[in-house]
Order: C-alpha cells, then structure tokens, then sequence
C-alpha cells in the first residue's frame, strides 16, 4: 500500500512533538538562560524613570548548571536516603546474629 501525503506528515507532527517535549523534560533542571536580578532604576530630575539600554551578552561556551532548587531538592534527597541507609544498619545490628547450631538447625528443619 503507498504512503500517503497525509500520513507522512503526521508522521513528522507526532516525531517533532515528541522530540521536543522529551527535549524540554531533559533540559528542565538546567539554567539555560540565566536570569539576574534586574539593575537598579535611575531617575531623571524631574521624577522620570531614566531608559536603560537593552543589552545581551553572549560568554563562552560553558557547561550546563542545575538550577538553585534542584540542586536544594537533589540535597535533601540525598540526606534523605543516608538517613534511610543508617536506620537499616541500625536495625542490622539490633538483630541478635543467629549462632551456627540455630542456623543448622533452621536449615535442617526446611529441608
């Protein structure tokens, strides 16, 4: 059966969405743009607001940085799961560790 006008383009329609929305999910804890606080406003004599120029810098290529409340979020996951890891070692070593003839003796009575 040959493909179709239509059916190639939505073909491509569905392949651009998804690309870029799995594009915009990937980037989304990452400082893109980085935004700073804006300057302080500057007042004529008479009272009026002084125009500020518009004005873009490009740097150097750099590497990406995480965002400041991803990087907090993936902190306090990280202390989350150490605290986990110690009450497991803390409850490991609360167990009483069983004496060679007990263990024996479980293993004889499941067979």
């Amino acid at each position: 059966m040959p493909k179709t006008t239509t059916g190639r383009f939505f073909a491509v329609l569905i392949g651009c969405t998804l690309g870029t929305a799995i594009g915009f999910y990937s980037l989304s804890d990452y400082q893109i743009i980085k935004k700073l606080p804006p300057p302080p406003i500057e007042f004529n004599e008479d009272g009026t607001p002084k125009g500020t120029p518009f004005k873009v810098t490009f740097r150097e290529t750099t590497p990406l940085t995480l965002k400041p409340e991803v990087i907090e979020k993936r902190k306090l996951a990280e202390q989350k799961y150490l605290e986990e890891q110690r009450k497991l070692k803390a409850a490991e070593q609360s167990q009483p560790q069983p004496q060679p003839q007990q263990q024996n003796e479980q293993e004889n009575a499941k067979q």
